[in-house]
């Protein structure tokens, strides 16, 4: 194949010249993001019941849907989310399990389900999205209230966004809701006779439109339509309740009642810092381009905005990912186009040849643009991952073509050496039988090796696709576009190389006039292309480095008029004869030979280096456990002595983590508030948060959401607050004082830490627990594991009074434990319930049931929406209810009017149909403080216990239940008296009861959120455990029967995805040295390569990781299996190399050396030229700023620092290898 390819160069050129254009036409139409979608595959359900309380909704609603969804084929997680009159049922299934067939089986389990649910309550499937699908969101601003924004986002914003192809969801959110209160004064109703279902059912039948066909009239057909239905307020006060015949007048709604156009009821508010704002939230269909569909969606809005203008509203957006995918992708952009002019300048460097420099660089932009074919062939996406994948392959890439150009050349300059001494001269044209020949032999020496050295570099990076779970979905694009680009590279290597360097290298001579011309050509188009000069932005664009056009442009200009007059006239020279070959192998020969006369001092300073790495990466307490553990067997205690103490402190270790954060530019702040404060205190502590952090310079906007969004896909309870915040770029942050370790000042811009650490303080209010994470890390942790923070200790149980009480308690016990940041508990309980308990006995009384009293409860206090009007292409509700006076005070409540319907007239009062709290009055023993019992009560039966003197409290019991336990077990052992009993004078009993409920797999669930410090959540998460294991064992926390605990969020999925890679990293090492052996065909090579490169590479790394102060992440484990698949390369060139040369014993010790230095000499220019290029290719990441630079750092530094190191691999190989020959050789002799 390889001859093939030399002998036509034709073909293979057309096909390179199809690869670049088909690749060009896959990049222009690759999907783009900034990362890849990190959910998990889940599809969500959703039920509404309005007016009902997150127990009932829970008990009849949420629990029937998740146990029924539990056994769908390939479920691995169902979690339930209840809040009043809605329900959130979120099916998590495993990997690799198909979307669409998922869907398709919940909505059959639904179909069948509907039977068994309230009659009102219907089962819906949530769009087809995932976690990170809300990818636009803006607010309508202006002068109108936000009522009028609000109706203007429903009738023309929202159906215009929905059209949108890859749009799945445009949830309106904020603003109110248009809706025609009936506030109905029982007084009158009393006088006339009526009850609130004679209204309603007015309400009812208070019209609607009907179609009665058609008439025809002169020969034309008109359509005959009924008007009927309600359009406005007028028509509403015109409804007829009652009317009479005999005297010819009748009862009209507003004569009974107040009519009025006002708010409904709000699940959701947002508010920036200056006041309430109307918004909508945009979603994209899974799979689809976020980019095209927030450009769609930009478009669409630009033709809406001369219909928003005419009154006086305008678009502004709050969140707009494209954003952070522009400024991701420029970052790769410029990183990866920094690497490849790199990467060629240290191959011109190395070669000094401008045609075999050519040859190889070819290969590179022809790879890529291979990879991006097979990118979109496959379904993958261009984002940060995929495109890192690609960066850092770019340095492996030409190593291939280094290898095969770079024995092609000394190849040929020996075949011109030989014609030469033979006085022939050297062929120029391509076209010679000896040309292709030497070409073809210098492609068949090295084709073991590179593809050995392939297959390595690719089996280091196949143990990403074991990973599973967030780090698997994050790494695999990654793994995938390096493995791409890796084959690709190494397919032109053996295919387009050597048919480049046939047309080439020979020493051809194109006319002078041909070079003069086209070197002017060129210079001056290069002249003009830098005649303005250029920049390097440093520091996030703060300062640059500038060249001016005076400076540069003729600079630019001469070198590549120089590049290309040398390119038509070059001829083969030897590498003794290029000045940096010459320098190289002196300097080799020169080491090589006093390394070899000092193998021990040599080795063991590589076993120095290893040490050193192992110990600043692992740290000397994990190094040293086995030797205290051997001392502490013999009665010795290391931990005592002054070494111990010291080489604890000098080496600490690297810190672990789970992921890199994407610096995404901006925050989301999720403050815990009281789930007993009401919408009103609510909404002015978002308010208040958010003035203070607009006060922060750093922060260009921020917009905060109180509640949940019109969506399936937002299951946030009413107290919940989440406020996007966007930062300024880093270049517009200002200077400001900064507190430095010694007392003083500096002023500089501060970090992103310690912004948030500003932000941190701002905001901070007694009662509100913060939680600071990034928009889209926020939405993958919230879905992906049901809760806010990092990592959270998750609590399961069957009892909501278990599972609230230790969580408490476990609150409580991880505030004390060091490095835990922002502890608090989920405190979804202890929401004040006023509940309707009726008295059978009173109901038969009166000639009533408790389905018509409540009724009337349900329309007089809570409304009942029972009609609604038509307007434009919206229907707004008119609920029927009690005026606000008779509503909002608790005595009024218990005067709720309930119909007899005895001869049309007649109504009760709520309070003579209930059955009323009861109210102990007891009195306690001298020696029993009431302050005790109430700590022993439950928060539902501590809040009715009053202390109404000294000795003396009243408790108040809930109508049908009895004493609280404790004070029950008090009564029996006669340290309290009963002295009374009397019912309540409410007639509603107040008790305490969820805002929400939370449930997964069958049992509830709460959390203890948690932040860990960073580089610490391993070891945080290990001593939480202590304490509540300890805690638990000691009685100071009891933990209730059925109840279990166990950590979720970040800890879980790093722990999961350590243990996968250390199995898998182990199986890779060993394939790997399998490839080696089945290149090399000897085991002694085999031994020798791993042997003198592993442990001092992977020390190299760990040093740098140290120097850089970077923790231990998956990142920087994927930066490792990059390195691990190239460490070998070098060591692998040289040893197959020396196999050959070492077929047949050598005659003594000298003639060892010879050998050795012969081959290391022969390799030792493609091995430098591969280790430097790999290093300079990556050296662009470590300045590298810009978005997306904290996740490719990390991942660069251990393949820097192991490759820096790995440059003695052409020393240790030569070094054992000689080692090995001289023992045999001198034992042969002896």
């Amino acid at each position: 194949m390889i001859a093939l390819a030399i002998r036509n160069p034709l073909i293979i050129a057309t096909l390179a010249i199809a690869i670049l254009a088909s690749g060009y036409w896959a990049y222009q139409r690759l999907a783009v993001d900034a990362i890849p979608d990190l959910s998990d595959p889940q599809v969500v359900v959703t039920a509404q019941w309005p007016g009902r309380s997150p127990e009932d909704v829970y008990v009849q609603v949420t629990s029937r849907i998740a146990s029924d969804l539990q056994g769908v084929a390939g479920a691995r997680t169902v979690r339930g989310t209840t809040l009043p009159g809605a329900a959130f049922v979120q099916v998590l299934f495993s990997a690799g399990v198909g979307i669409a067939d998922a869907r398709a089986a919940i909505i059959e389990r639904l179909s069948s389900l509907q039977g068994h649910l309230p009659k009102d309550v219907v089962a819906r499937i949530a769009p087809d999205t995932t976690a990170m699908s809300q990818v636009f969101a803006f607010t309508v601003q202006g002068p109108r209230d936000i009522e009028a924004r609000r109706r203007i986002i429903d009738q023309t914003i929202v159906p215009s966004l929905r059209s949108i192809p890859g749009v799945a969801e445009a949830a309106p959110v904020g603003g109110v809701v248009r809706e025609y209160h009936v506030d109905v004064d029982p007084l009158r109703l009393e006088e006339q006779g009526l009850s609130m279902e004679m209204v309603a059912m007015a309400l009812q039948r208070s019209g609607r439109d009907v179609g009665a066909m058609s008439v025809e009239n002169a020969g034309l057909e008109a359509m005959v339509r009924g008007v009927g239905a309600l359009r406005s307020v007028g028509d509403v006060e015109s409804i007829i309740v009652r009317g009479e015949r005999k005297s010819g007048a009748g009862l009209f709604l507003k004569d009974i009642a107040t009519i009025s156009v006002g708010g409904a009821s709000r699940q959701g508010i947002l508010s920036d810092e200056h006041g309430e704002q109307a918004g909508v939230i945009v979603s994209m269909r899974r799979g689809a381009d976020p980019t095209s569909v927030i450009q769609l969606v930009r478009a669409r809005l630009d033709e809406l905005s001369s219909a928003l203008a005419r009154d006086e509203l305008e678009v502004v957006p709050y969140y707009d990912r494209s954003l952070l995918i522009q400024e991701t992708r420029a970052t790769l952009h410029h990183t990866m186009m920094h690497e490849l002019i790199v990467t060629i300048l240290v191959v011109m460097a190395f070669l000094m040849h401008v045609r075999s420099c050519i040859a190889i660089s070819i290969t590179l932009p022809l790879g890529l643009f291979a990879t991006f074919l097979a990118m979109h062939s496959c379904g993958i996406p261009a984002n940060l991952m995929s495109l890192a994948g690609i960066a850092i392959a770019i340095g492996v890439m030409v190593d291939m073509g280094i290898v095969v150009a770079e024995n092609i050349f000394q190849r040929l300059t020996a075949l011109q050496q030989r014609l030469a001494e033979a006085g022939e001269s050297m062929p120029g044209s391509p076209w010679d039988a000896r040309i292709v020949e030497t070409v073809r032999s210098g492609v068949s020496e090295v084709s073991p090796a590179i593809i050995t050295a392939s297959l390595t570099t690719i089996v280091g990076f196949v143990p990403i696709f074991a990973l599973d779970g967030q780090a698997g979905r994050l790494f695999a694009p990654l793994a995938a576009t390096k493995t791409l680009a890796i084959a690709s590279a190494a397919i032109f290597g053996l295919f387009l190389v050597p048919m480049l360097c046939r047309l080439l290298l020979p020493p051809w001579q194109a006319p002078r006039w041909i070079r003069i011309a086209a070197a002017v050509i060129i210079g001056a188009i290069v002249v003009f292309c830098f005649a303005n000069g250029f920049a390097v932005p440093m520091d996030h664009g703060r300062w640059r480095i500038e060249v001016s056009g005076w400076v540069a442009a003729p600079v630019m200009g001469m070198l590549s008029a120089w590049v290309v007059w040398t390119f038509g006239g070059e001829r083969l020279r030897p590498a003794s004869q290029a000045p940096v070959s010459h320098g190289i192998q002196v300097a080799y020969r020169w080491i090589l030979t006093r390394i070899l006369d000092h193998k021990r001092l040599f080795l063991g300073t590589c076993v120095l280096i290893a040490v050193a790495g192992f110990l600043a990466g692992s740290g000397y307490s994990r190094l040293s456990a086995p030797l205290r553990a051997v001392a502490g067997s013999c009665g010795v205690d290391l931990r005592t002595t002054g070494a111990d103490r010291w080489l604890r402190a000098a080496f600490p270790g690297l810190g672990d983590g789970f992921l890199p954060p994407l610096d995404e530019g901006g925050l989301l702040f999720m403050p815990s508030i009281l789930s007993q404060g009401g919408i009103g205190e609510s909404l002015r502590i978002m308010q208040s948060q958010n003035r203070a952090i607009a006060a922060v310079p750093e922060v260009a906007s921020l917009m905060g959401k109180l509640g949940r969004a019109e969506s399936g896909l937002d299951p946030a309870p009413t107290g919940m607050v989440e406020t996007v915040i966007q930062l300024k770029p880093y270049r517009d942050w200002p200077e400001v004082d900064v507190p430095t370790p010694g007392g003083t000042t500096e002023r500089r811009p501060r970090t992103l830490t310690e912004v948030r650490a500003a932000l941190a303080e701002a905001t901070d209010i007694p009662g509100v627990a913060p939680s600071w994470l990034q928009p889209i890390e926020a939405r993958v942790v919230m879905l992906a594991d049901g809760i806010k923070s990092p990592v959270a200790l998750q609590v399961a149980g069957d009892d909501r009074h278990d599972v609230q009480r230790f969580t408490e308690a476990v609150e409580r016990i991880l505030r004390l434990v060091p490095g835990a940041v922002d502890v608090s508990a989920q405190r979804e309980d202890g929401k004040p319930y006023a509940e309707v308990r009726l008295d059978d006995q009173r109901l038969a009384r009166y000639g009533l049931d408790r389905e018509g009293a409540m009724m009337s409860v349900e329309a007089a206090l809570g409304g009942m929406p029972v009609a609604a009007t038509i307007e434009a292409n919206q229907r707004y509700a008119v609920r029927l209810r009690y005026a606000r006076e008779r509503r909002d005070d608790p005595d009024e409540l218990a005067l709720t009017q309930v119909g007899l319907m005895v001869g049309g007239h007649g109504a009760i009062t709520l309070s003579s149909l209930v059955k009323p709290p009861q109210i102990h009055l007891l009195t306690c023993d001298p020696a029993l403080d009431p302050l005790d019992i109430r700590r022993g009560l439950t928060p539902e039966h501590a809040r009715n216990l009053t202390i109404v003197a000294p000795g003396k409290v009243e408790m108040t019991v809930p109508a049908g239940e009895s004493l609280p336990p404790a004070i029950a077990l008090a009564l029996a052992s006669g340290r309290m008296r009963l002295d009374s009993i009397r019912p309540h004078p409410h007639a509603l009993t107040w008790t305490i009861g969820p805002m929400s409920v939370r449930s997964e797999n069958g049992k509830r669930v709460s959390h203890v959120f948690m932040n860990p410090a960073e580089g610490v959540a391993q070891e945080v998460v290990a001593e939480s455990n202590r304490r509540i294991a300890s805690a638990i064992r000691d009685g100071s926390l009891e933990q209730p029967a059925n109840t279990t605990y166990r950590w979720v969020g970040r800890s879980e999925n790093q722990a999961r995805a350590d243990r996968i890679m250390r199995v898998v990293i182990g199986a890779s090492l060993c394939l790997m040295v399998i490839l080696i052996y089945l290149g090399t065909r000897r085991w002694m090579t085999t031994a020798v390569i791993v042997c003198a490169n592993l442990p001092v590479t992977v020390g190299g790394a760990l040093l740098a990781l140290w120097a850089w102060d970077v923790q231990l992440t998956i990142a920087v484990a994927v930066g490792f299996l990059a390195l691990l698949g190239t460490m070998f390369n070098d060591g692998i060139l040289i040893g197959i190399y020396l196999d050959q040369l070492f077929k047949d014993v050598p005659a003594d010790v000298q003639a060892v050396r010879q050998r050795v230095i012969a081959g290391g000499l022969r390799r030792i220019r493609p091995a430098l030229m591969t280790n430097v290029v790999a290093i300079a290719a990556l050296a662009p990441v470590l300045w590298l700023d810009g978005r997306g630079s904290e996740i490719m750092t990390p991942m660069a530094l251990p393949i820097i620092g192991g490759m820096c190191v790995n440059l003695v691999s052409v020393f240790t190989v030569p070094c054992v290898y000689a080692w090995y020959w001289e023992r045999r050789v001198r034992r042969a002799q002896s």
